[in-house]
């Protein structure tokens, strides 16, 4: 949208500084005499032509031509000012040619001002179209209608030229109406120097309706309020380009939509009434009112031809972009779906109902959430959905459950069908399956936190394991123990039957200890034949014994490996903590030194690791205890 400049009170000074000096020396020109009268407003209204030159030429006024002819129209309009004040001074008679003369300098001012007006209008194009030009029109030829009724007296008869002078002033008026009009329809309803333009135009009206009614009604003593109203004017005219607002008012920024304000509606409305209550009134053998009615009703007939016009080809834009929206809807490998102000969907493409698995078309959100999104996301996509009604763009991704049976991830982007302020009017969404994208995220994932052949969380994963496990302790019972495992005769398998053999070893033995734990218990590949198992809840250390002489008891089981059964055992260091305060790589070193000390030991057996001031020494339990503690029940 485009922003409208703020005028600030200096910017007012020299166009009000203008309008006061002349109006101010006009009004004071008839208490002074008819010559010095005459003088003053001569000044005056050089003043005002000056002003107005140089306004132009400092704002860089465009078109230049165009100015030019607003400053030659008010330049005769003074100059007619002072040929009527100089023949008032020498008392020329009222017969006399001279006064045609004059009458006729005023005269030219009309036809002068509307043609700068056009070329102000038209000076970057077509301004708006014809449908300004043809309002402006509408305008002119009603306040034409309503003055040759009302105000205009004259049946042209006797001094046909005097009676013609007396009709063609107010139609002159009419003409500046209508071109003040078309100004402002055009450039904009608040730019300054058009409301000056126009205001200084419809002055010069009243000042003529005045004058008109001061000739019928013979009251000479409206003379000291009318004739200033004339200087003032064309102070307003000359103000319009002491402004600084005069540099906007050709500019393509200021130029207006073409979209019919209820306004014109109106206007156009009353025009038509206008017509009939001529029909009704008006003087038939009028030639004036005969014109301007015939004129009235073509060009309000050409201006609801042209909305009719534009109503088709409206209708026509907006189902070639509905069918247009339809098919890149259908097309598009993207579910998108429309709803209105209630947030309810009134349109959804195939590929919607693809991803939910159902037809959305009349569901509301609550709906919606309720019956497909997982329970995990509802709170996600309800905030989402939210900034959305407030008039904010949101993007969340969701789970959904499909009727299907399928669960998708799905990308979910929402905007509101306007985001300038006003009342929310709906909102588009555009939703994407990522199941794919989803599954390789979590593929990477597990590929960074868990070992490729066993299937076990890695070393990187077990620091993290551990360390959530330590956090545990301060609001559950019991403690946390850490067992380090090595298989002991595993390099001579590998050696002897190869890598692939070895690695289909690893992947049973892994099994085998998965198996011996609980299921809430983790089993870690920490490199090559080692391994770490991290138990949780333990209330006791015979319980940890009783897990690592069963661990010690599965693994030593005869393995099938290409046609030969091969023996491996295990050895275990086992690291005991019973606070959250401990530290993860100090239990792991402790379990990796007591697991060594088991391999010195004689293998196949498990070791505690001690470190209290009544015992230095590593406690060990032997291979023979190993089989009295595994038929112990867990």
């Amino acid at each position: 949208m485009t922003r409208v400049p703020r005028w600030t009170s200096s910017e007012w000074a020299a166009p009000i500084f203008l309008i006061v000096v002349v109006g101010g020396a006009a009004a004071g020109a008839d208490l002074v005499g008819d010559l010095a009268g005459a003088v003053i407003r001569g000044l005056g209204g050089t003043l005002a032509v000056a002003a107005l030159v140089y306004g132009a030429r400092r704002h860089h006024a465009q078109p230049a031509g165009a100015w030019s002819l607003v400053a030659l129209g008010i330049a005769v309009w003074v100059i007619g000012d002072a040929l009527w004040d100089g023949l008032t001074v020498a008392g020329v008679s009222d017969g006399s040619s001279w006064w045609y003369v004059a009458n006729t300098l005023y005269l030219s001012m009309y036809p002068t001002l509307f043609l700068a007006v056009a070329g102000l209008v038209t000076s970057s194009g077509r301004r708006g179209g014809w449908d300004n030009l043809i309002d402006c029109a509408i305008l002119a030829f009603g306040t034409a209608l309503v003055l040759r009724m009302f105000v205009v007296d004259t049946d042209f008869s006797g001094n046909t030229l005097e009676n013609v002078f007396s009709a063609a002033f107010p139609l002159g008026d009419a003409l500046l109406v209508g071109a003040a009009a078309w100004l402002l329809f055009a450039s904009g309803m608040r730019n300054p120097s058009a409301w000056l333009l126009a205001g200084g135009m419809a002055t010069s009206l009243a000042a003529d309706i005045a004058w008109d009614l001061e000739m019928r009604l013979s009251r000479s003593n409206w003379d000291a309020w009318i004739n200033p109203m004339y200087p003032f004017s064309y102070a307003l005219i000359a103000a319009a380009a002491l402004h600084p607002a005069v540099t906007n008012l050709t500019g393509r920024a200021a130029l207006r939509s073409r979209s019919v304000h209820p306004a014109r509606l109106v206007f156009l409305c009353s025009s038509l009434a206008a017509v009939s209550f001529v029909a009704l009134v008006g003087n038939r053998h009028d030639v004036i009112i005969e014109v301007c009615t015939v004129g009235l009703v073509a060009v309000i007939g050409i201006r609801f031809a042209n909305l009719v016009r534009d109503t088709e080809r409206a209708f026509q834009q907006a189902d070639t972009s509905e069918r247009r929206f339809r098919f890149l809807a259908t097309a598009a490998p993207v579910g998108i779906l429309e709803t209105n102000p209630n947030l309810e969907i009134v349109f959804a493409n195939e590929e919607t109902e693809r991803i939910f698995g159902t037809s959305v078309l009349g569901f509301t959100p609550e709906h919606l959430i309720d019956r497909t999104v997982d329970d995990r996301e509802r709170a996600v996509l309800q905030e989402a959905i939210s900034e959305v009604a407030a008039g904010r763009r949101a993007n969340a991704q969701i789970r959904v459950h499909s009727d299907d049976g399928e669960d998708r991830w799905v990308a979910w982007y929402g905007v509101p069908a306007q985001e300038w302020p006003g009342p929310f009017a709906g909102a588009f969404v555009a939703t994407v399956d990522i199941t794919l994208l989803k599954d390789a995220e979590e593929m990477l994932a597990l590929q960074a936190t868990h070992d490729q052949l066993t299937g076990l969380p890695n070393r990187r994963l077990l620091f993290d394991r551990l360390s959530l496990s330590l956090v545990r302790l301060t609001r559950q019972s019991g403690a946390v123990a850490v067992l380090f495992l090595d298989l002991d005769g595993f390099k001579l398998v590998n050696d002897r039957l190869g890598h692939d053999a070895g690695d289909e070893l690893l992947k049973i033995v892994a099994s085998r200890i998965r198996f011996a734990v609980r299921t809430e218990d983790t089993v870690v590949r920490y490199g090559g034949d080692e391994f770490v198992v991290i138990l949780e809840r333990i209330l006791s250390r015979d319980a940890v014994a009783r897990v690592a002489a069963k661990i010690i008891e599965v693994v030593s089981a005869p393995v099938q490996l290409d046609d030969e059964q091969v023996d491996v055992t295990a050895s275990i260091g086992i690291a005991l903590s019973e606070g959250p305060g401990d530290d993860p790589d100090a239990l792991l070193r402790e379990a990796d030194t007591a697991m060594y000390l088991s391999k010195q030991a004689g293998r196949a057996q498990f070791t505690f690791f001690t470190d209290t001031a009544g015992d230095s020494e590593l406690a060990r339990t032997t291979a023979g205890n190993r089989h009295h503690l595994s038929a112990l029940p867990r």
